[in-house]
């Protein structure tokens, strides 16, 4: 090889910090997603509970406080119900302390979640027939926005990620649950990728906190 194809050592050194920043996301994501796993059975679907007051504005003034007397409805619960008393919703503080709106189904099982965590964090799932979170969008403490998506049996195979500092992030992971290929983009605009065999070792938890 000449010196004409010889890399630059500066340009070595920094590709490989650019390789050190994505492993250090990457890991930074793991540990997001594994606190997603511990949250997600109570996120929801946002416009969910605009809707719902939407409705009681419209039906039922006078219980959203629109009364001329200024009077306030106060309950640490709320059920809504179809014609047949079916329960189709529930907006309430859970015993953690969470504030959770569920739509539910015919079944009434939980479809759309919407929740505000005891800690301020907000987030919304889509949850499947079989009652598995499909797709999870959730603010973390840290201002990390993550976007969770999981397959038929409830194992995340997809982590979009945008951090406070700007880095943009993309795990995939296989059937197993174990992160296979990464992409990062750093605030700076310096982009990476990291391939099966540069990846995190071991399974991702479980939706439920589980391995």
């Amino acid at each position: 090889m000449n010196d004409t194809t010889m890399p630059d050592p500066a340009d070595r050194t920094t590709l490989r910090e650019m390789e050190d920043r994505l492993r250090a996301r990457m890991r930074a994501m793991e540990e997001d997603r594994r606190r997603m796993r511990t949250q997600v059975r109570v996120l929801g679907l946002g416009f969910g509970l605009t809707l719902s007051l939407l409705a009681l504005a419209l039906f039922a003034p006078g219980f959203v406080g629109a009364a001329p007397t200024g009077d306030i409805v106060e309950a640490q619960s709320f059920r809504l119900v179809d014609a047949d008393g079916v329960a189709r919703g529930e907006w309430g503080i859970d015993a953690d302390g969470n504030t959770r709106l569920s739509l539910l189904d015919e079944r009434r099982q939980p479809r759309l979640n919407l929740t505000v965590l005891q800690s301020g964090s907000p987030g919304m799932a889509l949850i499947s027939d079989s009652g598995q979170r499909r797709a999870v969008l959730g603010l973390l403490p840290d201002e990390t926005t993550t976007l969770v998506f999981a397959d038929g049996g409830g194992i995340p195979r997809a982590v979009l990620g945008l951090t406070r500092a700007d880095e943009a992030n993309l795990v995939f992971a296989d059937a197993e649950g174990v992160t296979r290929m990464g992409m990062g983009l750093a605030g700076d605009g310096f982009g990476s990728v990291m391939m099966p065999q540069d990846t995190l070792a071991g399974p991702v938890q479980g939706q439920d906190g589980s391995d």
